[in-house]
């Protein structure tokens, strides 16, 4: 069993208790591009606290859900499984990671953020 990323847990929680622009958040896309700027997901969100950075994909394989590359802070390309990369990040089990990134009954930022508190809780 991974060791939970309590810290990074916390700072995702507080991004989302804070947002305030709720257009930020769609849980069922990765990174959409919206009038705002962005769109993204647990995942998303995640991968954008711990530094990667995005950049506009010109010929994305499924627009409006992935309309973004995320470039990890060593500055290489993240290609494949995005999932896997915040899972790791996050230091969650497979498991508690679905109950994150892929539980689209989660709606809004405050929802994520009450999902992120009950995996702290857990231990």
């Amino acid at each position: 069993m991974p060791k939970k990323n309590i810290p990074l847990l916390e700072r995702l929680r507080t991004r989302f208790l804070r947002m305030r622009h709720k257009e930020h958040f769609d849980q069922e896309v990765i990174a959409a591009r919206t009038e705002c700027g962005a769109a993204m997901c647990s995942i998303g969100h995640t991968l954008d606290l711990c530094g990667y950075k995005m950049r506009v994909n010109p010929n994305p394989e499924i627009p409006g859900f992935l309309d973004f590359d995320f470039i990890k802070p060593s500055g290489r390309l993240l290609r494949n499984d995005l999932h896997y990369e915040a899972q790791k990040l996050l230091g969650l089990s497979f498991g508690e990671s679905c109950r994150l990134f892929t539980d689209y009954s989660i709606k809004t930022p405050k929802q994520a953020a009450a999902r992120i508190t009950n995996l702290i809780e857990e231990g």
